[in-house]
């Protein structure tokens, strides 16, 4: 199947991104923007989970005063 041929190309840096997450990206972004999506939604969801703990190390969070 095709997924066989695209899964490796997509996750293939050791993405930590459970495929779960994956299959509804490419099937939301399917639906919202077409065939393209099925190769856009993945990536942008990849994206977003490598660069949240990225922004989340460079504001670290302190503690509130009450």
């Amino acid at each position: 199947t095709s997924d066989n041929i695209v899964r490796p190309y997509v996750l293939k840096g050791g993405a930590e991104m459970h495929p779960l997450i994956g299959f509804v990206a490419a099937f939301g972004a399917l639906d919202m923007i077409g065939f393209y999506g099925l190769f856009i939604g993945p990536i942008v969801a990849g994206l977003f989970f490598t660069l949240l703990p990225m922004v989340a190390k460079s504001y670290p969070r302190t503690p509130r005063r009450l």
